[in-house]
């Protein structure tokens, strides 16, 4: 019977992840809620190309060929998600690059919980009774169960966003970035 019950929590969880600490880079994200479609895109930047995904009616996780995510979308309207009066952005103390394991699958369903002020997500898979904080990206903090399975998403620095104009000036602001870093190859 405790086998039968530990199966089902575990069902109830995210995806398996590799984990590596400390991250070698802090990559970037952020939050842009597309008024227009009712939906939440989160790029990581930098990003490799689309490989695989993962699903559930409310959420979509991308992740490049080596397993690393590089854009999350939230389908469910933010009307739907449930407001938690002190939702934070948890501070986690390591970076890590974490890699999902699985791929071109579902994902249980989901809770998703916002902040009052829209600025921060969580994104909950399960209810497990501990985990710990990792920071993925700037604004993108993944709590992870002990046995190294995804628990929770956080996403930080939400804006409101039409047709993708405020996302693509970032992106651009992270490209000119990078160039600049870079004089030798202009």
């Amino acid at each position: 019977m405790a086998k039968r019950a530990e199966k089902e929590v575990s069902d109830a969880l995210g995806p398996k992840l590799l984990i590596k600490t400390p991250a070698e880079e802090i990559l970037f994200s952020r939050g842009f809620y597309q008024v227009e479609e009712d939906s939440l895109y989160v790029p990581i930047h930098p990003s490799g190309r689309f490989f695989s995904y993962l699903d559930s009616p409310q959420v979509s996780l991308q992740t490049d060929n080596s397993g690393r995510l590089i854009f999350i979308q939230i389908h469910l309207p933010r009307a739907q998600w449930k407001v938690c009066d002190h939702l934070e952005l948890p501070a986690a103390p390591v970076s890590a690059d974490i890699r999902l394991l699985e791929f071109r699958g579902n994902i249980p369903p989901s809770i998703i919980e916002r902040s009052p002020d829209g600025k921060v997500v969580r994104i909950g898979f399960g209810d497990p009774p501990k985990a710990l904080s990792y920071q993925i990206a700037e604004s993108l903090v993944f709590d992870v169960t002990p046995d190294a399975r995804l628990a929770a998403i956080w996403v930080g620095q939400i804006q409101d966003d039409r047709a993708a104009e405020k996302m693509a000036v970032w992106r651009k602001e992270l490209r000119q970035a990078e160039a600049e870093e870079r004089p030798d190859q202009n």
